[in-house]
């Protein structure tokens, strides 16, 4: 059996402006919105290749929350500096740097990373 990562939800506390960040700052497109019973907006899922990112607002989810400690996005290296450029512009600082990866967070304050495989 092959398992592969289906999806990762993260926790945010404004939709909106979790939204913008993704959709205007990462270029992510949205692949569905989930409402609901009320018919409110609960979720915003995005494709990343074949994983899904899930935005849920905070406390819609009965589970606990863990300590997710980053979800990094696959980059190219000769991106890298766009990359960070993209990042510095829109005012959203890297909080760390490694060879292979750029660290910052998100409005609600999530680990990401931007990240690439060492050339060989």
């Amino acid at each position: 059996m092959n398992l592969t990562l289906h999806h990762i939800a993260l926790s945010v506390t404004s939709l909106s402006a979790a939204e913008t960040f993704y959709s205007l700052v990462l270029e992510f497109e949205v692949c569905e919105r989930q409402l609901d019973d009320a018919k409110n907006l609960r979720a915003i899922w995005y494709r990343c290749g074949e994983t899904l990112l899930m935005l849920e607002k905070r406390g819609m989810s009965a589970i606990p929350q863990s300590g997710l400690e980053v979800v990094a996005f696959g980059i190219k290296r000769a991106d890298r500096d766009s990359w960070k450029e993209r990042l510095l512009q829109a005012g959203i600082p890297i909080s760390r740097e490694s060879p292979y990866s750029l660290y910052f967070e998100d409005p609600d304050g999530n680990r990401l990373a931007f990240s690439h495989y060492p050339e060989k």
